[in-house]
Formats: structure tokens, C-alpha cells, sequence
């Protein structure tokens, strides 16, 4: 699980998972062009990701495509609007 690999658990199955999306995205965001329900679904979870970005291995350098899409996000109203500075772990 994220939580578990975030709190020093086993961060292959992350990556993995990271590869994928990595691979999908159509940039500047996932489906391509236009924001969507699958940005909207994987940006929370990313927002808390980032905060931690060095320490989970999601840098630019290893997940270009991963960091663009998340800047492209981060910098809509919308995403900015939903920011929150407290998690539930």
C-alpha cells in the first residue's frame, strides 16, 4: 500500500505502479490535452506523494513525464483550491 510504502515500506510494487503511469500519460495531463476524471482521481494522492518525492524515488529525472503532469495540475485553480496541509497518516 502507499501508506505502508511511505512509512518505509517496500517501494517495488510503487514503482511499478509509477512505470505505468509514467507510460500513459499523453501529456500535459494523463488522457492528453484536456483535464479529466482520471487527473482529478490520481492527483490527491500525488499532492501527498510530492511532499515527499526525494525520499518515495518520484523525481524528475526518473519520472519526467510523472512531474510534468503533476506541475500541469498543481498550477490549476481547481487542484490549488482543493490544497490541503494536514493527512490522515
Amino acid at each position: 500500500s502507499t501508506k505502508s510504502f511511505v512509512h518505509g515500506g517496500s517501494g517495488e510494487k510503487m514503482h511499478a505502479a509509477f512505470a505505468e503511469l509514467e507510460s500513459m500519460i499523453r501529456g500535459p495531463f494523463i488522457t492528453g490535452q484536456d483535464f479529466s476524471l482520471a487527473d482529478i482521481s490520481a492527483i490527491p494522492m500525488f499532492q501527498r506523494l510530492m511532499e515527499d518525492a526525494r525520499r518515495v524515488g518520484l523525481e524528475g529525472a526518473r519520472y519526467p513525464r510523472i512531474c510534468a503532469w503533476f506541475e500541469a495540475c498543481r498550477t490549476r485553480e481547481s487542484v490549488a483550491k482543493t490544497r490541503s496541509s494536514w493527512w490522515w497518516w
